[in-house]
């Protein structure tokens, strides 16, 4: 008997379309898609209409822009804003927020294949009173992506300002490479909030996101290292230092006084 396996005239078809047509037809929806996004930037006054409505959902608010300076889809997504104005929702004159200016920039192929990417990312004064973004009212001065004059394969996510009445400072190591950003599975973070400071790794598993090795201090007062639940499922743990500062900073984080006792 022959070993060879004799195909089928419906086999032939099928082999045909993988190995021809579907190429054929997956190039040409590339090449529309493409053709699509472009003519999609030269008309920007709907993509802002649908960048105002998503928002407005999200921050059950009503929000104007501005100005869009740039919206691309290929071949990154770039998005640049101006002038963000989040308006109560049932009284446009109140103003809940606002951003003097937004520009994020992530590779297309980011989204399907190369996750935790990015090349750009830029946030200037933006302010949000408490319970539309966080816990208490926020003041970020800037929020961006600096590269490390030391080591051409590191930068850093920093972010600045006021939150719930006390300064902060935000300070994530992330990776480099010549195109873009990329955000490690195990990120070394700094945070600074009035009088304390933590210092941990954040570190991402299948299922949860562990605060590693963290060293939680108030002036000279320094708690033991230790380890804490950050994320569990899709749920944040609220037991942590981390979780704690961001409670009781519009408050008394006194609170926050037990994680230094090392046993809690």
């Amino acid at each position: 008997m022959n070993p060879m396996v004799r195909l089928t005239d419906k086999h032939k078809k099928r082999l045909k379309f993988f190995l021809i047509k579907l190429p054929i037809i997956l190039v040409v929806f590339v090449f529309v898609m493409i053709g699509a996004l472009k003519l999609v930037e030269r008309y920007p006054d709907p993509l802002r209409e649908g960048f105002e409505k998503y928002l407005s959902e999200q921050t059950r608010t009503q929000v104007t822009i501005g100005q869009v300076d740039k919206v691309a889809f290929h071949p990154n997504i770039d998005i640049q804003l101006q002038k963000i104005t989040l308006h109560r929702a049932n009284n446009a004159a109140i103003i809940e927020g606002e951003a003097e200016k937004f520009a994020l920039s992530v590779p297309l192929a980011g989204l399907f294949i190369k996750k935790g990417r990015i090349n750009f990312l830029e946030i200037r004064n933006l302010k949000a009173n408490k319970n539309i973004f966080t816990a208490f009212d926020i003041d970020i001065k800037t929020a961006q992506i600096i590269d490390d004059e030391a080591d051409s394969t590191k930068a850093n996510f920093t972010a600045q300002g006021i939150y719930g009445g006390k300064e902060f400072d935000i300070d994530v190591e992330i990776q480099k490479d010549k195109k873009s950003y990329i955000v490690p599975k195990k990120l070394l973070i700094s945070v600074n909030l009035g009088a304390y400071k933590i210092e941990a790794s954040l570190q991402k598993s299948l299922l949860d996101v562990v605060l590693m090795g963290v060293i939680f201090q108030k002036g000279s007062e320094v708690a033991p290292k230790k380890d804490y639940p950050f994320l569990d499922g899709q749920a944040y743990a609220m037991d942590n230092p981390l979780a704690c500062l961001y409670q009781y900073a519009g408050g008394d984080l006194a609170q926050c006084n037990k994680y230094l006792k090392g046993n809690e």
